[in-house]
């Protein structure tokens, strides 16, 4: 568990959970898609979160406080999705797709503006809280649950430095309540898309299995052909020697059915520079072409899911499956 290995020690932990009618990779797609606002009251939760920062900074400057409540008075109401919390200065820092991704906040969480820092990595983890500050951990997970259901939690610990700990505590018995409510709409919230997703695959295979024979859903077609776009770093921890590369992919049939040969180059000072060659199947329980390898450096698995003209991609080391790249191309 990705929280257990960074944030092993903390001051608050809060942990919730539900069952999700869909296979675990639809549930943890959802979690980017959901609205996670979750509706008007979450929203007005997450409003009153704010409330006893908010008197703080009324009693030390009201003119200030005022201008600040009229500013965010005036901003239209939307959804808040996963990337929208990213834009506010929660960071991804650890990801385990499709099971797990740890979201790090730093912050003086009981001030009026939260005095967030916009550039939290797994490193902060390691460092802990600087003095006046608290770090903060908050992960979804997925697992497979009961009865072909799988099992969708969050769970938030707040790791907090020396001379915080009374602000932060003072300030979590004032929002604790509101915060759990906030945790469980965002779980239905989540929940509900991935049914949604679910049955709606479900009527798209029923009304296809009457009209036409069963034929492979993926085949080597969709992949063949010369890709370009770019292979980025997620994880410098995990792969302190990875870099960010410009690259051009060729697929093609290979010698067996249901097998694709891929041919990976990069662009180097405006030249193709190939870096190797492996086979891809299509796995149907991860959802994507697999192509597993041996490196230098040990196991890495590629995970690559086809739209259309639009290629994404997944690599992970193993053992643990630490996500440490990621891909997207489009077809030539």
């Amino acid at each position: 568990m990705l929280l257990n290995e960074l944030m092993p020690v903390y001051d608050v932990v809060e942990r919730h959970r539900t069952l999700v009618s869909a296979a675990p990779r639809v549930v943890f797609r959802a979690i980017r898609e959901a609205d996670l606002s979750g509706g008007p009251l979450t929203r007005l939760l997450l409003a009153a979160r704010a409330i006893p920062a908010a008197a703080i900074a009324f009693a030390r400057s009201p003119r200030a406080a005022r201008a600040e409540w009229r500013t965010r008075r005036s901003e239209p109401a939307r959804g808040m999705r996963l990337a929208d919390f990213e834009r506010a200065g929660f960071r991804i820092v650890a990801e385990r797709e499709p099971e797990e991704l740890l979201i790090g906040l730093l912050g003086k969480f009981w001030t009026a503006r939260g005095g967030l820092c916009h550039d939290v990595t797994a490193a902060d983890f390691a460092a802990g809280p600087p003095a006046g500050y608290a770090l903060a951990g908050w992960s979804f997970s997925v697992a497979p649950g009961p009865d072909d259901r799988s099992e969708l939690r969050t769970e938030t610990r707040v790791w907090c430095a020396p001379d915080a700990r009374a602000k932060f505590r003072a300030y979590w018995l004032l929002v604790r309540p509101g915060s759990g409510l906030i945790r469980r709409a965002m779980l239905r919230a989540i929940r509900r898309v991935a049914e949604r997703q679910a049955l709606a695959v479900l009527v798209v295979a029923s009304c296809a299995f009457g009209v036409q024979a069963a034929s492979p859903e993926h085949t080597p077609a969709e992949l063949t052909g010369t890709w370009r776009g770019t292979s980025t770093c997620t994880d410098k921890v995990a792969a302190p020697a990875c870099r960010d590369e410009v690259v051009v992919y060729d697929f093609l049939a290979g010698d067996k059915p249901g097998v694709v040969k891929w041919k990976a180059d990069k662009i180097v000072n405006g030249k193709r520079e190939p870096m190797g060659e492996i086979e891809l199947a299509y796995d149907t329980a991860e959802a994507c072409w697999i192509a597993d390898l041996e490196t230098p450096r040990g196991r890495f698995v590629w995970c690559l899911a086809v739209d259309g003209a639009h290629l994404t991609g997944t690599g992970w080391t193993m053992p643990g499956r630490k996500i440490v790249r990621k891909a997207d191309a489009r077809k030539d």
